[in-house]
């Protein structure tokens, strides 16, 4: 659903294209199939692969630490593979899929059906370490960056 808006630009950027006259030149209107394998086999070869953006390069292998309402720690690992894995007071909490959004923010998919992810706005990050991050609900906390472990199939490979 998020990949719609991009799929609009696309689409109106391939109407801006001036159309082509072909007129007297049928031909060219329509290519023969050896001359269609070629151009798909060339333009498959061209096709350039996603690189992660520089924002998520930046997230990825940190790891952040804030303080519960309840007094828990939790932390956070930003793993390079698009996975976090969150520790309540040491333990394994919960687990699922990272990404960041055109607009900044860093949203959290859990791999339980029964929570519900979210999206937070950073902030800028101090010379502490510290960063200030606001969820699309609003809630604000503050988070310590605290340093990253692999999980463990990461080390071993």
């Amino acid at each position: 659903m998020r990949h719609i808006p991009l799929f609009a630009c696309i689409l109106l950027l391939a109407g801006c294209n001036p159309p082509q006259d072909t007129a007297g030149n049928e031909a060219a209107a329509s290519p023969s199939p050896a001359e269609e394998a070629v151009a798909d086999a060339v333009g498959a070869a061209e096709t350039p692969v996603p690189k992660p953006s520089t924002a998520d390069i930046a997230m990825a292998n940190t790891a952040w630490r804030v303080t519960g309402e309840e007094g828990a720690i939790y932390t956070t690992f930003l793993d390079p593979d698009g996975r976090y894995r969150d520790l309540k007071n040491g333990d394994p909490w919960q687990e699922g899929t990272w990404e960041r959004l055109a607009d900044g923010r860093l949203c959290f998919t859990p791999e339980d059906e029964t929570r519900s992810g979210a999206c937070w706005t950073l902030g800028k990050e101090s010379d502490e370490g510290t960063m200030r991050v606001t969820s699309d609900a609003g809630r604000e906390v503050e988070l310590q960056q605290v340093t990253y472990i692999a999980a463990l199939d990461e080390a071993e490979g």
